[in-house]
Formats: structure tokens, C-alpha cells, sequence
């Protein structure tokens, strides 16, 4: 019996989870923030999970989330929009404005791979928001390109085979959390000079950085 519990919790994640990112995306503007609420979920221990902490995560970091997400909006709709239009109109194509397209692309990605964790665990503005990604990227190299494919196949699927996003989207989300929250107290531990097992320590949990961060 206890087996089926398990089997239907998770089920039951898998579908909450999945309509919410279904959802967010055929409003556009919501994806992003409510992204950012669902990393913040799965890095909280499976126990201690409550659906309520995805808003909860919105509410209390919305300044710089708003930011972010008109950021991100801007670099992937340009981008995205660039590099149909080049590659359905031959007539006008121009490889210089295309190749920046890419660039930016990837770019965006790369942010809205590391963003949601770097919002979550640190008090950060923009600027540092976007330094910080990339110290992520260079900093966790493997866990970062494990995190940036998984959003990039989101991308690839929207664009070809878009109802595979349903199936495919919990598990995109839960990867970023995942990799990133390694990065994360790689990051972290650097900054505390201390290691990742000491950090991850039970009877040190109770360190907590905020501000030495954002330097």
C-alpha cells in the first residue's frame, strides 16, 4: 500500500506540475514566473513540498522577477522571431543579424537556465542576476549544459513536435533545478570557504548567505 502512495503522490506532482507549466506558457508573460516558482519547489526537500511554495516564491521575490521576466521575453521573442523569419524568407536573409540571433538565443537560455536559482538564493538586482549567470555557467560547466539542453529541447519542441511539451516539460524543469541547485552550493561553499559536504551537513544547515553573494 505504501508503494501506491508514493506511485500516486508523484503522479499527482507530475500532472499539477505540468498543467501549471502548460498553462503559464499559453499566457507567455506567466511562464516565466511561475517557472521560477516550480525550480523553487523542487529545491525544496520531497517531504517538506508544498504547492503553496510556488506562489509563495513569486510573491516575495516579484520586483526582480518581473524584471527578468521582461528581459527574458524581450532576448527570446526577438531571437525566436529573427531566426523564423530568416530561415522561411530566403529573399531577405542576412547571416550577420541571423548569427546574432543565435547568439542571443543561447544567451536567453543560458539566463533562464540559471535565473530562477540565483533569484531563490540570493538577494540580487538585474545586473548582478545576469554576472552571477554566468559565474553559474563557468562555475559548474557540466551541470550547466546538462540544465541549458534541457531547456533548449523545450525550445526545439515548441518549435517541431509541441504536444511532446506535455510530456516532456515536468521533467525539463525538475533537470534545471536539479543541476543548477548543484552550481548552487558549489557557489555557495566558494563563498563560505568551506566544502559542498560541509555545507550540505545537517548540523550546518543553518548557515545562511544573502548578502556576500552579490559581490
Amino acid at each position: 500500500m505504501k508503494g501506491f502512495k508514493i506511485f500516486g503522490e508523484v503522479v499527482f506532482e507530475y500532472l499539477v506540475i505540468t498543467l501549471m507549466i502548460v498553462l503559464s506558457s499559453l499566457s507567455v508573460i506567466g511562464f516565466i514566473p511561475v517557472f521560477i516558482g516550480i525550480v523553487s519547489y523542487f529545491n525544496h526537500k520531497k517531504n517538506d513540498r508544498m504547492f503553496k511554495d510556488i506562489f509563495t516564491t513569486i510573491k516575495d521575490n516579484l520586483k526582480i522577477i518581473i524584471k527578468f521576466t521582461i528581459l527574458e521575453l524581450i532576448i527570446l521573442i526577438v531571437s525566436i522571431l529573427n531566426i523564423y523569419y530568416f530561415m522561411n524568407h530566403q529573399e531577405g536573409f542576412n547571416v550577420v543579424i541571423l548569427a546574432i540571433s543565435y547568439v542571443f538565443l543561447a544567451i536567453g537560455i543560458v539566463f533562464l537556465a540559471h535565473g530562477p536559482m540565483i533569484i531563490i538564493g540570493m538577494n540580487v538586482n538585474l545586473r548582478q542576476l545576469i554576472f552571477n549567470s554566468f559565474l553559474f555557467f563557468f562555475g559548474g560547466f557540466l551541470n550547466s549544459i546538462i540544465a541549458i539542453a534541457a531547456l533548449a529541447l523545450v525550445v526545439v519542441l515548441a518549435a517541431y513536435i509541441p504536444y511532446l511539451i506535455i510530456v516532456y516539460a515536468y521533467f525539463a524543469v525538475k533537470a534545471v533545478a536539479y543541476f543548477t541547485g548543484k552550481n548552487f552550493l558549489v557557489f555557495k561553499a566558494k563563498k563560505l570557504n568551506v566544502s559542498v559536504y560541509e555545507l550540505t551537513n545537517p548540523k550546518d544547515e543553518d548557515i545562511y548567505f544573502e548578502e556576500e553573494l552579490k559581490n
